[in-house]
């Protein structure tokens, strides 16, 4: 406990919480967690009576906000007096998302094993998918998270756990907030130019910046120029008046550390940044929204592969491991097409599969089967929805795919010949791979209109992906 904290706090139905250790501070307050339970405690700074009161009132308006069913660590119950303050849910074993961005003071002489240890490329795409698919989900709602940062978004502390959870939902609005509250470093310029207040499109560059620094740990404005310079030059760069590290027509600012961008973002994601730092730093409606981030992390995250020799994550599409020139592994890929009922000509789209040029069908989705490591494919592979539903377990067993379908699965393998359906729900099916392509395809039941079907194909060791 620090010294400006009290052991036990109270709530307003009476009940007594034993503070244990700090989990973060800011401006407006530091929350801790509560011993032995699955809670915190947001702890308010304000010492004037009139501010404290409009902390009050600003608990009980957060407490009508629609925010059920989303990782978001709201009020339960209000502190009593002396103290001001909220009692949230958390789960156990979470850390600040700050534990990827940056290597501590004993971890940074190695940075490739820090960066391993935490779980790699393939946990830092997941996490941060799960964050700006958690950022979408409160934009659907009309609500603005305000001020994000990596102090006040919490993820798992075990390296093979994906949880994220916002902890500090103080700033959260309808709309567009009154004032600007922000982390200098993570708020759009317009917002630390006290231009305009929060909303979706400044929480959308709050999570591009946390995404290429997670990923890449260097901050996209603190290129070669800003580094080590003046404050006011650093200034100048959160207000959006300096180039980005990787600007392709300003390169006064190019930042030369941090990891090689090619080796870390996909071209998808190397464009988002780039329509986010370069573009939208003037024009705000330009910005890649929370969705679209959403969506090409995850896709990133399918076409991850850990090497066999150093256990780093790396993208599929290269022959070696980046991180120590291991071979990359056997693996199966799960491509994903459309298919439309209603077409007829066969020379152009064959088996009704939607082509970009005649016998050449348009790949939508990509997923990577590893051996020894489990792979899930869920709404967002088969149906393109948003949602993480499971719909098959996969697994690589030398060269054959066994797949596992949920009791409420809703797809079935189908053989293209011979036009055979086997449904998978609740089953388990092993798909012969020897040959590298397999007739069967896993295809929704029932489906009249325009659908997803995904092929299997495998690829041995150094066979180009």
């Amino acid at each position: 406990m620090t010294a400006e904290a009290p052991d036990v706090v109270i709530d307003s139905n009476g009940a007594k919480y034993a503070l244990d250790r700090p989990l973060g501070q800011g401006g407006q307050g530091a929350v801790y967690s509560v011993r032995g339970r699955n809670l915190a405690v947001k702890l308010s700074l304000v010492r004037s009576p009139g501010a404290q009161q409009r902390v009050r009132e600003n608990i009980a308006r957060i407490r009508r906000l629609p925010l059920d069913g989303l990782n978001v660590a709201r009020p339960l119950r209000a502190l009593v007096e002396p103290h001001v303050g909220y009692v949230m849910e958390l789960m156990t074993g979470m850390v600040p998302l700050q534990a990827l961005t940056q290597p501590n003071r004993e971890r940074a002489s190695n940075f490739t094993e820090w960066y391993r240890d935490t779980g790699s490329l393939q946990r830092r795409l997941r996490i941060l998918a799960k964050t700006a698919a958690l950022f979408r989900a409160l934009h659907e709602r009309g609500l603005a998270y305000g001020d994000a940062s990596p102090h006040n978004i919490f993820i798992s502390e075990a390296s093979t756990s994906f949880e994220v959870w916002l902890i500090d939902c103080d700033n959260i609005v309808h709309g567009v907030s009154p004032r600007a509250v922000y982390t200098p470093g993570y708020a759009a310029p317009e917002l630390f130019r006290n231009q305009l207040g929060a909303d979706s499109l400044t929480d959308a560059w709050s999570l591009a910046v946390l995404a290429f620094e997670t990923l890449c740990v260097l901050h996209p404005f603190d290129g070669d120029l800003v580094h080590d310079a003046e404050p006011e030059l650093e200034e100048r760069a959160f207000r959006g008046e300096l180039p980005w590290v990787d600007d392709s027509d300003d390169r006064s600012n190019a930042g030369t550390r941090g990891l090689p961008r090619g080796m870390i973002l996909t071209p998808s994601l190397q464009r988002l940044a780039s329509d986010c730092f370069g573009q939208s730093r003037r024009e705000r409606e330009r910005r890649p929204t929370a969705g679209a981030w959403a969506e090409k992390l995850a896709q990133a995250a399918d076409q991850v592969v850990i090497c066999g020799g150093c256990g780093s994550g790396f993208y599929v599409n290269l022959a070696t491991c980046p991180w120590c020139d291991e071979h990359r592994p056997p693996f199966a890929l799960i491509n994903v097409y459309l298919r439309d009922p209603n077409l007829e000509d066969d020379s152009r789209t064959p088996l009704k599969v939607v082509c970009k040029a005649p016998g050449r069908p348009s790949l939508i989705e990509r997923t990577v089967i590893q051996g020894g490591h489990e792979t899930v494919l869920t709404d967002r592979h088969l149906r393109g929805s948003q949602t993480e539903t499971p719909q098959v377990l996969l697994r690589l067993e030398a060269k054959h795919l066994v797949l596992r379908g949920m009791d409420t699965c809703g797809f079935a393998l189908e053989h293209r010949r011979e036009g055979k359906v086997v449904p998978l729900a609740g089953r388990t099916e092993r798909v012969d791979l020897r040959q590298g392509k397999a007739w069967w395809w896993l295809v929704p039941l029932g489906a009249r209109d325009l659908h997803r079907v995904a092929s299997f194909e495998l690829h041995d060791e150094g066979k180009t992906a």
